[in-house]
């Protein structure tokens, strides 16, 4: 339901209310992000978790079973059937399409799937990484607040997630800064200076190489002692000028630079 049109999820609210029909949708995304206010509050969510290792074992051998009673019989270890399982992500499209590109140019018989073939299937291995949807902004706040936490080894997996999803390095380098000021702040003012470095350098390098200036700055900041002195300090301040009324400037901090200056008070 993510590919529908605003005209055609009003068409189908109006379906809803009128009682014409029932809804029963599925979708990939975020259903609070790709449906209208409207539709999600006459909606009953249910969320899919991920199938465990086990499910997805069981899901492979059925798929087995299934090649095998249309003459196709795939032969796989235990061992190579977790690799599958492990390797898809909680998803059974993900091991059933596995086998079907292990069985392709055998109509009938039998195929004897080596570790080689394995490694070879899962060369390219799909990233659930969107840019757009749910998986960009989760893999996004995992990295920014294992940068946060000050845990180096997950700010480099998260890090490569969002590289490997094809992420614009322009955009992971303005998060490093952003979080430079926020999370390390004064407790380390070289932070600031490596990550604005780091976004120069990847506007003229690009990938690969960017990558090594990505994982460069994000372990700076992981690794820096943290302090929000100035995010919480600027919000604070902003708070009160919002819901305060306006002071007038002291005397002494007004400009006096021009001549009747001290004649108004204005010391400077």
């Amino acid at each position: 339901v993510q590919r529908f049109s605003a005209t055609q999820t009003d068409d189908l609210l109006a379906i809803c209310e009128e009682g014409t029909a029932d809804f029963i949708g599925a979708t990939t995304g975020n259903p609070y992000h790709v449906l209208t206010p409207a539709l999600v509050s006459r909606s009953t969510i249910l969320k899919l978790e991920p199938l465990s290792i086990e499910e997805m074992e069981q899901v492979v051998r059925r798929g087995m079973t299934h090649l095998q009673n249309n003459g196709v019989h795939i032969a796989l270890t235990a061992p190579q059937i977790r690799v599958i399982a492990g390797r898809s992500g909680g998803d059974a499209r993900h091991a059933l399409t596995a086998l079907e590109s292990l069985a392709v140019g055998h109509e009938r018989g039998t195929v004897t799937v080596t570790d080689a073939m394995l490694e070879e299937l899962y060369a390219a291995a799909p990233v659930n990484h969107d840019r757009s949807g749910d998986a960009h902004y989760d893999v996004v706040s995992a990295f920014v607040k294992s940068m946060r936490g000050s845990d180096p080894d997950a700010t480099l997996y998260w890090l490569a997630r969002l590289i490997h999803g094809g992420e614009d390095p322009r955009y992971i380098a303005r998060r490093i800064m952003i979080h430079a000021s926020e999370d390390v702040g004064l407790a380390d003012n070289t932070a600031l200076q490596t990550a604005v470095a780091a976004a120069q350098a990847v506007e003229k390098i690009g990938y690969p190489e960017a990558q090594i200036v990505l994982a460069h700055a994000a372990l700076h900041i992981a690794r820096a002692p943290k302090s929000m002195s100035a995010c919480r300090g600027i919000s604070a301040a902003l708070q009160y000028v919002a819901t305060q009324p306006a002071a007038s400037v002291p005397p002494h901090l007004r400009d006096a630079h021009y001549k009747g200056a001290q004649a108004l008070g204005h010391v400077g």
